[in-house]
């Protein structure tokens, strides 16, 4: 056989088999950063969901070692009073109105009773519902 009439298809095949495996490392390669990018983005999402549970634990951990403030107490001693005297009024006004109906049902010895409470309420404000309600929306506000 002739040397060239070899020569060509050697030179075809070689030139094949650089160009395929040239392709073949640009995909490898491709295939590579492809996933390095995406490790890289796993691992960020994750420090982020580390930072923000290592935030919530922090936020926990300041808001139960936060001692109750001098502004706190007082807030707390307002409230109270105002809630006292919210609810003293509701039952002297509830009081006053039973008073009322007594003496127009001519019942004058009941509302006798009922304008003595309503001057000085013996009821135990502390545990009406009223004083309750009135005291939680105070330290709410």
């Amino acid at each position: 056989m002739d040397k060239n009439k070899l020569f060509l298809p050697i030179a075809i095949v070689l030139g094949c088999l650089i160009l395929g495996g040239s392709l073949y490392a640009i995909q490898i390669k491709k295939q590579n950063s492809i996933e390095r990018q995406q490790q890289i983005e796993l691992d960020a999402k994750a420090k982020i969901e580390q930072a923000k549970i290592e935030a919530a634990q922090t936020k926990a951990e300041t808001i139960q070692a936060k001692p109750a403030s001098v502004n706190t107490g007082l807030k707390i001693e307002v409230c109270k009073t105002e809630a006292k005297s919210y609810a003293d009024g509701l039952a002297k006004a509830g009081y006053l109105k039973a008073f009322e109906e007594a003496n127009a049902r001519g019942d004058h010895e009941t509302a006798k009773y009922y304008l003595q409470f309503s001057y000085g309420p013996d009821h135990p404000a502390d545990y009406d519902s009223n004083y309750n309600s009135k005291y939680i929306s105070c330290l709410n506000k």
